[in-house]
């Protein structure tokens, strides 16, 4: 970095640290590992499939783990949201018929349906 950067270029104090730097590249080497688009894009189908199923979601989009959940137009996403927190799942209510889910690529198979019961629950 010292090459790219002349005094007065950059004013971040942490940014550029040897720390920041080995963390950066250790966490872009993990995922290159773990393949992580595929397995974003492998959880996402799986719950993407699961959530359709649910009784009140009308469609489902999004690309891997970043998803919106349309709900029937009688369901307040935002009601549904704040519920949904009080059962320990975090979602956004983005509009007022559409959730959004955003779980972590570490998120597993047993999290997925832990999520699609808590939703179950609330929704229907």
């Amino acid at each position: 970095l010292a090459a790219v950067f002349k005094p007065g270029d950059h004013g971040s104090t942490f940014s550029g640290t040897a720390i920041a730097t080995a963390a950066a590249r250790a966490t872009i080497q993990l995922m290159i590992d773990m393949d992580a688009p595929q397995v974003a894009m492998q959880r996402g189908k799986e719950l993407s499939e699961k959530l359709r199923a649910v009784n009140g979601v009308v469609e489902v989009r999004g690309k891997g783990l970043l998803l919106a959940a349309e709900l029937k137009p009688e369901l307040d996403a935002k009601k549904i949201a704040s519920q949904l927190l009080d059962q320990g799942l975090i979602v956004n209510g983005v509009t007022s018929h559409a959730l959004r889910l955003a779980p972590p690529l570490t998120v597993s198979s047993a999290e997925i349906d832990e999520a699609i019961s808590i939703i179950k629950q609330v929704v229907q």
